[in-house]
């Protein structure tokens, strides 16, 4: 498929994107620059984590034939829903506002809540192209339930980021001890409350963007 198509013909998510990355450059480099300090200096690696799930997608639109077979279509799904809580997770990030200081905190909440707003932005925009991408072989009630599990999953995921301290290629560098972190977790209240309020933010998020930014392809 065309990229240069879809850019245009989704013109202004595209530029709400470009803004905001811009924007959240920005106000890191003059965080930087105003502070000689590399704190914060993470939030870009956080954020490129938080592109990998839209860019997966993006991969897919480019070429759709990776997913003709039952067999692409649940590895492709796997390898996005273990990247996905990496969107949601930014906002996590907030509670290095402890380590701020007082005179830099305004423009630490902001540069905070740009790059969690813009990360939340491509989790669900990746989760709008995966609701199309995979409605084209299942029935929109099963697509509906999937996706719903996935973003309770995804908020469980943060949890395990945020609080258990994993990372999504811990599945493949550490499979046993990521398995046993998973379970051995999942009973917690902590764990019920990051699941359920992440959980329920993608899936309110995602159902806005559906209603007020339906994909043009």
């Amino acid at each position: 498929m065309d990229f240069k198509h879809f850019i245009f013909r989704n013109y202004i998510k595209t530029s709400y994107f470009t803004i905001a990355t811009l924007l959240a450059i920005g106000l890191l480099v003059l965080r930087i620059k105003l502070t000689h300090s590399f704190f914060l200096l993470f939030m870009g690696w956080n954020l490129i984590l938080a592109f990998i799930p839209l860019g997966i997608t993006l991969f897919l639109y480019k070429y759709p034939t990776l997913i003709a077979n039952t067999w692409g279509r649940w590895s492709f799904a796997i390898l996005w829903l273990l990247f996905l809580p990496n969107a949601p997770y930014v906002f996590t990030d907030l509670i290095h506002l402890q380590l701020s200081s007082p005179y830099l905190l305004f423009l630490d909440v902001f540069l905070l809540l740009v790059y969690a707003l813009l990360a939340l932005a491509m989790g669900l925009y990746s989760l709008q192209l995966m609701t199309y991408f995979y409605g084209l072989f299942y029935k929109a009630r099963t697509v509906r339930i999937l996706l719903f599990i996935c973003c309770f999953l995804s908020g469980y995921g943060v949890y395990l980021g945020r609080v258990a301290r994993l990372n999504s290629w811990n599945v493949l560098t550490a499979p046993w001890t990521t398995v046993l972190e998973v379970f051995k977790n999942i009973t917690s209240p902590t764990a019920f409350l990051f699941t359920a309020v992440f959980g329920s933010v993608l899936v309110l998020g995602h159902h806005y963007l559906l209603k007020k930014y339906p994909l043009q392809l």
